[in-house]
């Protein structure tokens, strides 16, 4: 598992280079999706987003289908929104599955 932040200039091919790499690693068994983020993106959706490519693989354990990897390219996340306090909650659900390596739902 690796975790990238790729950062730069608008126009720089970062979407493009990412969706290359994203479609040469299908052959190696990677599943691969792009949440483009606007000013209407919500950590559920993106959340809900996400749970479209997973499926049930023990008890309540979720993974792609046929224990393949997940990618998820995350584009424009400089447009994700702000709330009455400046925080971009997008960014801390994102933060939290990059720290704990997944998501616990409490239901």
């Amino acid at each position: 598992r690796a975790d990238a932040l790729v950062t730069g200039k608008p126009g720089s091919t970062k979407s493009s280079a990412l969706r290359d790499l994203s479609t040469s690693l299908k052959s190696d068994g990677c599943v691969s999706m792009t949440l483009t983020l606007s000013k209407n993106s919500t950590p559920t959706s993106l959340l809900n987003s996400i749970l479209t490519k997973l499926s049930e693989r023990q008890g309540r354990l979720l993974g792609p289908e046929g224990g393949k990897t997940l990618m998820v390219v995350v584009d424009d996340i400089g447009f994700a929104p702000t709330d009455e306090w400046g925080d971009r909650p997008i960014c801390e659900a994102l933060r939290h599955l990059l720290q704990e390596g997944g998501y616990h739902a409490s239901d």
